[in-house]
């Protein structure tokens, strides 16, 4: 007599590899930097605005992630499981739901447009969102079963994607995650994103060198 093997909710394996598009986006970038490099044919020009737009997306989306990890606190999302103890509807969680997936949207398209310009963005615009989009209908789907009341009223106050007006600060009696812990939590991203800016400056002093 074989025993059931427990049917995964809707959405469990993207959100279990949820950080894995933003990495493929990172490896075809690199590799359509390298093409540009070897074949002149195949250069994309980069204007000025467009160099200051990138710039803007990347810086932007690493400081909303850090804004996010101060409300959160240093745990709540490095894991293959929904995880929530409480629902979190102050700071840039009282502004749209999702910012932390904000951020990652714009730091992927800050790189999007430094090294392939504006023309790559809305096929990445469309992707993350696609993805993100399913990860968050699987947290969704946690928050409402393990925080109904709660969850039922933030869905009613903030929107999945777009933001709003309604600001709430941190309740007082919720103590601020330290903004060196965050820094620390937050290393292997911003290394990450230190690596990719300075490619992406050594790319395009080649492109103009060459």
């Amino acid at each position: 007599r074989s025993a059931t093997k427990p049917t995964q909710p809707s959405g469990e394996f993207i959100f279990t590899y949820r950080n894995v598009l933003p990495v493929v986006f990172a490896v075809v970038l690199a590799l359509f930097a390298a093409f540009q490099l070897l074949f002149p044919r195949i250069r994309v020009p980069i204007s000025a605005w467009e160099l200051a737009l990138g710039s803007l997306f990347v810086l932007s989306g690493v400081a909303l992630r850090l804004w996010c990890i101060r409300q959160i606190g240093g745990s709540a999302r490095k894991t293959s499981k929904p995880k929530a103890n409480r629902i979190i509807s102050w700071g840039p969680y009282s502004l749209v739901r999702n910012p932390i997936y904000i951020a990652n949207m714009g730091v992927v398209w800050g790189f999007t447009a430094l090294v392939a310009g504006v023309w790559g963005l809305p096929a990445a615009v469309l992707l993350l969102w696609l993805w993100y989009d399913a990860v968050v209908r699987r947290e969704e789907t946690f928050l409402a079963a393990s925080h109904p009341g709660d969850y039922a009223e933030y869905v009613r106050v903030a929107r999945r994607w777009i933001p709003s007006l309604r600001y709430r600060r941190r309740p007082e009696d919720v103590p601020p995650y330290p903004f060196r812990r965050a820094l620390k939590r937050e290393r292997g991203h911003i290394i990450a994103v230190s690596i990719g800016a300075v490619a992406a400056a050594a790319f395009r002093i080649l492109l103009a060198a060459f």
